[in-house]
């Protein structure tokens, strides 16, 4: 599956393992997926979620034809995935978003997005990552990315959830050096438009600290 090399390096920087129980959010076509399968040497299990019916056929096609069997794709709103019952050791919480990170490919984006769609979909971001961080074991981590470049979707709102959830630390990143882009104030990494070959991109790593 052809995919942008900055959803690689989220999934990459998931650092999931052989035999771990692994979510994967918002998870068609599956590029993402094959890697943290891939990452697992086919062993464990993959949970690919996708709120549409047709993006999840389209899951299961590309893991056939890569051989992958431990992944299991499921229609569901990721607002809810706190109510499915399992915990997860690993999640990758890659989140619907205004998109402004690829204008290169899609340039009709900015004829569509407005300041009102940026709030809605912070709050339902927002909404998703908590759901999610609900459902990662103690000493689990998680990553959350966006592709875009807006403080509000990325900083903004990891800040908001990191006050709400003392149990959640920041854990540093593994960026290759070629990949230009800047660290954000709380460890956040943005690839950002100077960078010629990968989309823009916001990338961070938080770790559910177990409770004393």
């Amino acid at each position: 599956i052809a995919q942008d090399a900055s959803s690689y390096l989220a999934a990459k920087n998931l650092e999931v393992i052989p035999n771990e129980l692994v979510l994967d959010i918002c998870a068609a076509p599956g590029g993402k997926t094959a890697v943290l399968a891939e990452n697992m040497e086919n062993r464990g299990e993959i949970i690919a979620i996708d709120i549409h019916q047709h993006k999840i056929k389209l899951i299961d096609t590309n893991m056939k034809k890569l051989g992958i069997n431990i992944v299991k794709a499921i229609v569901m709103d990721a607002r809810n995935v706190n109510k499915q019952g399992r915990k997860f050791d690993k999640i990758l919480v890659d989140v619907p978003c205004s998109g402004y990170g690829v204008i290169r490919k899609k340039p009709e984006i900015l004829y569509t997005k407005n300041r009102e769609n940026v709030e809605e979909l912070a709050s339902l971001q927002l909404e998703i990552l908590n759901s999610a961080a609900d459902i990662l074991k103690d000493g689990g981590e998680l990553i959350y990315s966006t592709c875009t470049i807006i403080s509000q979707e990325n900083t903004e709102n990891v800040e908001k959830f990191l006050n709400e959830r003392k149990e959640f630390k920041v854990k540093a990143l593994n960026i290759p050096e070629n990949v230009s882009g800047e660290y954000d104030k709380l460890g956040g990494f943005s690839i950002n438009y100077k960078e010629e070959i990968m989309d823009n991109f916001y990338i961070i790593k938080l770790v559910k600290e177990e409770k004393c």
